[in-house]
């Protein structure tokens, strides 16, 4: 079993980003969460969730 990745704000936090609770994120720091951490498809389990379903 995997460990989960850090919650995105705590890991900006931690990296020196300086990221307000109630504000938008900009997309060169989620970039670089998803670059330590890809996102994994929920029901496949594969962590590149781009690319199209087997057989389509």
């Amino acid at each position: 079993m995997t460990e989960e990745p850090p919650p995105i704000r705590q890991w900006l936090r931690d990296n020196g980003y300086d990221i307000d609770e109630r504000r938008r994120i900009p997309a060169e720091a989620v970039a670089a969460y998803h670059a330590q951490f890809p996102p994994v498809d929920d029901l496949t389990g594969d962590a590149d969730c781009d690319k199209p379903p087997a057989g389509a």
